[in-house]
């Protein structure tokens, strides 16, 4: 069976890949967490390549602490 080896938690400083919207399938850094409230979702400030943009916490995936952690698409 899977194993468990690392839990990467949605934190300032991580990388996550983008699941939806005008960015979907970039990896972007983690800037600012925006705290939500029961109606609105956690606001993320990222960043990729220089550009800043925000996103809600549903639209993304954690790869990463400080750089992937994971290998998502194989080079040949």
């Amino acid at each position: 069976g899977q194993k468990i080896i690392e839990e990467l938690p949605l934190q300032e400083d991580s990388i996550v890949l983008l699941l939806s919207g005008k960015h979907v399938g970039k990896t972007a850094k983690v800037l600012e967490i925006t705290p939500g409230s029961l109606r609105k979702d956690k606001l993320l400030t990222l960043e990729d390549e220089g550009k800043k943009f925000q996103t809600v916490e549903k639209s993304v995936f954690v790869i990463g602490k400080q750089k992937p952690e994971i290998e998502l698409f194989k080079e040949e």
